[in-house]
């Protein structure tokens, strides 16, 4: 009888935990992780006056290579003082692609998975930070790319309008 008892804990045990899993993704690749396309809903641009920043700048330049578009965002730090920059998570930047009626094409972090650690980055004085992205698969037509710091504390946007042809 206890042999059997102990049998039959030791299934539930085994049934539960094979239930349960341990909340890991056959797509693991690192700290950042693809995820599968899904829907996008068509979102207005924001009516948003983006202030500018004493102590943050930016940068952007867009260059197009064979209907592949690599786009190049700095922030520098333009104060005198060390910023220290707090990240709700390991995407540090983001964008998002409207088309020329406003509506929300793409936006970068819809497509990627990144670790939720909160990250603190140092900026020193005159130091840059750098975010390259590669777009491609856009259909031809006017764009306006909205690039940002996803830091709460500190505004460093910008937006650009790019055409594809």
């Amino acid at each position: 009888m206890k042999k059997t008892m102990t049998f039959m804990l030791t299934l539930i045990s085994i049934v539960t935990l094979s239930l349960t899993g341990c909340g890991t993704s056959d797509k693991s690749t690192g700290d950042i992780q693809e995820k599968e396309h899904t829907d996008k809903t068509l979102e207005p641009v924001p009516n948003v006056e983006f202030e500018g920043n004493e102590d943050l700048s930016t940068n952007v330049l867009i260059d197009e290579q064979n209907n592949h578009y690599t786009v190049d965002y700095t922030v520098k730090n333009e104060s005198e003082n060390e910023l220290e920059l707090t990240f709700p998570s390991g995407l540090t930047a983001d964008y998002i692609i409207y088309n020329k009626n406003g509506e929300k094409v793409v936006q970068y972090s819809d497509d990627i998975m990144t670790t939720m650690a909160i990250e603190t980055v140092m900026l020193a004085a005159g130091e840059e930070l750098t975010y390259q992205y590669v777009i491609d698969g856009l259909d031809a037509g006017s764009y306006t790319i909205h690039l940002f710091l996803t830091d709460s504390n500190h505004e460093a946007s910008a937006i650009e309008t790019f055409n594809v042809e």
